[in-house]
Order: structure tokens, then sequence, then C-alpha cells
């Protein structure tokens, strides 16, 4: 078989503490990793030429460009879906988006709503924005956005970690 324009793949996970930026290095919240969120992608883009391969051949990624929009909390889904865009020889170019699975049960805006009221007793503020209150939400696909502000960076680290927390209880982000 080759390996052709039009191929897809998907890669699906569920974050788990040690997807998050503060277990593997990159960063100190407890939300999902961007080196995660790569290799979910690329997992997405291996599986959509998987079946052209020879057996025991793989690929190797040389080159990406991402944008990670949006923090995901423990216990949201996350999907990718892989498209092969380009062939040329032996370097193939794919499209590949990551998004968060908001439940069937829950719309974005209710999410949002109770991660608000959940926070209203930490010392900073706190914002959430269901997918179609927020343009960051429209553009990535996520189904909540959460934004914490405050004065300084160890306390926007603290509320980073009470918000992470708190938001276990709110139906549909564990």
């Amino acid at each position: 078989m080759e390996i052709t324009v039009g191929m897809k793949g998907t890669a699906q996970t569920l974050v788990e503490r040690e997807d998050t930026a503060c277990e593997v290095g990159s960063g100190s919240l407890l939300v999902y990793a961007t080196p995660c969120m790569v290799a979910l992608m690329e997992g997405a883009a291996c599986e959509a030429i998987d079946e052209a391969l020879p057996e025991g051949q793989t690929t190797v990624g040389i080159a990406l460009s991402i944008e990670h929009l949006s923090a995901t909390p423990v216990g949201l889904e996350v999907r990718a879906e892989a498209e092969v865009t380009a062939v040329e020889g032996k370097v193939i170019t794919f499209d590949v988006t990551a998004y968060v699975i908001v439940p069937e049960n829950q719309s974005g805006a209710e999410a949002g709503k109770a991660i608000e009221e959940l926070c209203a007793d930490m010392k900073c503020t706190v914002t959430a924005a269901g997918a179609m209150d927020s343009m960051t939400t429209m553009l990535t696909g996520s189904g909540v956005s959460v934004q914490v502000y405050g004065e300084d960076m160890e306390s926007l680290q603290q509320a980073a970690r009470d918000l992470a927390a708190k938001m276990e209880k709110v139906p549909g982000t564990t």
C-alpha cells in the first residue's frame, strides 16, 4: 500500500496526573503537558500511515509547529486527528489537531460555571467560559476555557494547584 494524501489517523487519551506539566517537567501546573500533547499528535500521525508501512518500519518526526492554546485538567479526554497533506519522497506532511472532549451530558458553559463557583473563595480571579462564550474555546475546540489572574507568580502557582483540585469536583472534568 502507498502513503497518499488524505490518509487519516486518530489517537485519544484520558489526561492523568502523570501527563501534567508538573509531572513531566515542562511546567508547574496540573494541566496536560505540551510534550504529552505532541506525543499524542505524533501517535495519530503514525496511525494514519501505519497500514502503508512495510512490517518492521516506522516513522520519525523531524519538524513540527504547534500551538497549545488551552489548559486541560486531569480527568478530561483529549483526541488528536491527523491527516496526510503532502508526500514528497520520504517526507510526509501532516495536519494534526488535538482537542478536549466535553462529555455528552454537559455543556462547556455548565462546566465553566461550576468551576467559577468552586473557585469563589480563592485569592485570585478565575474565569471560565463555555465553548461559544470565548474566542479561545471556539478556536481550540476546547469545551471550557479557564483563566487565572493574580498578583504574583507564587500566588498564581498555588491558585493553579487549588483550581486543579477544585476542578476534580466538577462533573465532566474528572
